[in-house]
């Protein structure tokens, strides 16, 4: 299965083709402002690269959230409506589990995915790699341990302290201020379309349904005009 795995949530625009298990042509660019354009570009080169065309695509991939409200909307669109122009199934995947599905994390090892959410906040959730996996697979499946949401540093900490053992190793995997804590370990890193297109076909193999209607963001913050119509707190925007 060939499998379209696309990102713009964060600080790239990335797209990459995985064939099973295995990528076979990814390409990203560090600019995330420009990605109504490159999305297309970038997906138009990476499959000349792979010598395939659209319609040897069996599949599409896109990050859903947390991340970047432009980014995350004109990905969504884009990735659904190529799917549903194409007839192709068409899955979300979150973009904390793509940060963290490439991070160096043994198995039972715990990661903390972690982005950059403005104002001294991060976008953060625990995951956990299974015990039962190969260690020397490129990328892993994360075990999420609890929903994504916007914390201040010490305070995610604090929540993924509740379920880890006293100096149980934990990777902090991503960007944004880092607490000082003697068991975490920290792994900078982007999101990338290589751990989406893998992570969207595991989804398709498990038997997604995959309709590319039900593909939209999910911010896990307040929209600017939500924010000054009083409905939530104030926080950063795009």
């Amino acid at each position: 299965m060939m499998v379209l795995g696309v990102d713009a949530a964060a600080s790239t625009v990335s797209v990459a083709v995985s064939k099973k298990d295995q990528i076979i042509g990814e390409l990203w660019v560090g600019h995330s402002q420009q990605a109504s354009v490159l999305l297309p570009q970038l997906a138009k080169r990476v499959l000349e690269l792979c010598e395939l065309n659209l319609e040897d695509l069996q599949g599409v991939a896109v990050t859903t959230g947390p991340g970047s409200f432009t980014g995350l909307r004109i990905a969504c669109a884009w990735a659904a409506g190529l799917g549903f122009s194409l007839g192709l199934p068409t899955v979300g995947v979150g973009t904390l589990e793509s940060l963290v599905a490439a991070a160096p994390v043994n198995p039972g090892e715990y990661a903390l995915g972690a982005l950059d959410a403005r104002g001294g906040a991060v976008f953060g959730a625990l995951f956990q790699r299974s015990g039962a996996e190969d260690g020397r697979q490129r990328f892993w499946v994360p075990t999420r341990l609890f929903e994504p949401g916007r914390y201040e540093p010490e305070a995610i900490l604090e929540l993924a302290g509740t379920h880890l053992a006293d100096f149980e190793i934990m990777w902090w995997v991503g960007t944004g201020s880092i607490p000082k804590a003697p068991q975490l370990r920290h792994h900078p890193s982007d999101v990338r379309a290589s751990a989406v297109a893998y992570l969207g076909w595991r989804q398709l193999q498990m038997g997604a349904d995959g309709d590319p209607r039900l593909i939209h963001p999910h911010y896990y913050r307040a929209t600017e005009a939500e924010r000054k119509g009083g409905q939530w707190g104030e926080g950063p925007n795009d």
